[in-house]
């Protein structure tokens, strides 16, 4: 797993996150 941050993100402090990934063909509800 991958570090997100270099800190620590606090209670009411947002960060951004960019992942790749490809939506799967069938249309439906998926958990990763």
């Amino acid at each position: 797993m991958k570090q997100l941050t270099a800190g620590t993100v606090a209670p009411g402090q947002t960060a951004d996150v960019s992942v790749d990934l490809t939506a799967p063909n069938t249309p439906g509800t998926y958990k990763g």
